[in-house]
């Protein structure tokens, strides 16, 4: 913090072209004659650190700009430079500030207020006093009363308090004496509030068994509520239930029609297929009989021909009986090659051809599946009727305990004879 002004600097400042003033630490008394300057110089000092007065009025005439610097004790220099242009409108209005060691700062565009880096520096705040009035205590002008003579005793005792730090404590000891003050009056109105309670709880000389009364009610009220909420989600789960079963019945009518296709069906092809083999066993050992004698009509047709040479009347008629049986037995073994073929065709067909045809093996397959499927969700559904029957003994046990608190709701409001809340007799109040 600068403790004094060291040298002021003016350049075309009023009278002042060029001037360079030295202080001293002490007391600096400014000798001369009328209008020479004297005046200026403190003008100047003011311009730097009231930027007072406004404008550029004090520029010198027939001169475009001015300055005015001070050097601190701590060799900090502001400047002040003012400039116009030719019609007389200002034109620059700079601060400037080099401290030592460092490069100057310019300070523009600040309008009526000082900037802040300067005042920090300076350290020569005014006062502003409660009234708003404000005091220079290190500026005044020159026809002004010796320092505090002319102001008033409040005036003076505020000054010298602000100056002496006193103004800190005046305004601690009125922010207490308020604090106070607005303590006891709520306090005040406490007690008042208190008082009005307490005798508005004298009318009820039963408030304390009301209040008891009051919470018991309140946790019925909250355990009815619970019980309704559990019967609402009970009854939900209910209708679902009830809806899969229904589903279930439709399953269940679908699974037993299952077996009749699954079994019959097969068990007729199987019935064709025996009756089919039979048969064609039958036709085997017939047909076998049927070589055999055959063979034997060819042995005896060889013999027959040997001895054609020498035919008689027995003869051929033997031999024309034996033609006529051949004949009938070759006519039987064709229609059972027929009979045979046609046997193995159905025999193909009913077995072999559903073992060979990708499409009953698939259809089987997925017969299968389903029988596998409807059986799960049989079993599921018996499962869905057994917690339903659980779920039906818990939902009438609910509402057990719901009617039982329903009565010892009536009871205590019974019991109260009016209710706390509403003010209405309980005589016969039902729940509902």
């Amino acid at each position: 913090m600068a403790k004094y002004i060291k040298k002021l600097k003016l350049h075309n400042f009023q009278a002042h072209s060029d001037k360079i003033v030295a202080f001293s630490s002490g007391l600096n008394i400014i000798v001369g004659p009328s209008d020479s300057g004297k005046s200026s110089i403190l003008r100047a000092i003011r311009k730097i650190i009231r930027d007072i007065p406004n404008g550029n009025s004090f520029i010198k005439l027939q001169e475009s700009s001015c300055s005015a610097a001070i050097l601190l004790d701590n060799d900090i220099v502001i400047k002040r430079l003012v400039t116009q242009n030719k019609t007389g409108v200002l034109k620059e209005n700079t601060y400037q500030m080099e401290k030592p060691g460092s490069k100057a700062e310019n300070f523009s565009g600040f309008n009526k207020t000082i900037p802040e880096e300067i005042l920090k520096v300076l350290s020569m705040p005014t006062i502003e006093l409660e009234d708003g009035k404000v005091i220079d205590l290190h500026f005044s002008n020159q026809h002004d009363a010796a320092f505090l003579i002319s102001e008033s005793a409040s005036v003076k005792s505020k000054i010298i308090g602000r100056i002496s730090g006193l103004n800190i404590i005046d305004r601690g000891i009125q922010d207490v004496n308020k604090d106070i003050k607005q303590q006891n009056n709520a306090l005040k109105n406490l007690d008042a509030t208190i008082a009005k309670l307490n005798q508005d709880i004298a009318a009820f000389p039963d408030i304390v068994a009301l209040e008891t009364r009051l919470k018991r009610i309140t946790e019925l009220y909250n355990q009815v509520s619970a019980l309704k909420s559990k019967r609402d989600v009970l009854q939900n789960i209910l209708g679902k239930l009830e809806q899969v079963a229904a589903q279930g019945m439709v399953i269940k009518k679908e699974l037993e029609q299952l077996p009749t296709i699954d079994t019959d069906y097969f068990n007729e092809k199987r019935f064709v297929l025996q009756n089919l083999y039979s048969k064609w066993q039958k036709l085997a050992q017939t047909d076998k009989s049927y070589a055999d004698n055959a063979r034997q009509i060819s042995s005896l047709e060889t013999s027959y021909v040997f001895q054609i040479s020498i035919p008689t009347q027995e003869t051929l008629t033997n031999m024309e009986s034996l033609l006529n049986y051949r004949n009938i037995l070759k006519s039987r073994s064709s229609q059972l090659d027929n009979l045979v073929g046609q046997i193995s065709a159905i025999e193909n067909d009913a077995v072999f051809n559903i073992s060979a045809n990708p499409a009953y093996i698939e259809q089987l397959n997925q017969l299968h599946v389903q029988r596998e499927y409807f059986n799960n969700k049989l079993l599921l559904l018996q499962q869905l009727n057994i917690n339903i029957s659980q779920i039906d003994n818990s939902v009438q046990e609910l509402l057990g305990q719901e009617l039982q608190v329903k009565l010892e709701w009536e009871t205590v409001l019974a019991a109260a004879g009016v209710c706390p809340l509403c003010k209405q007799r309980t005589d016969n109040i039902k729940y509902q």
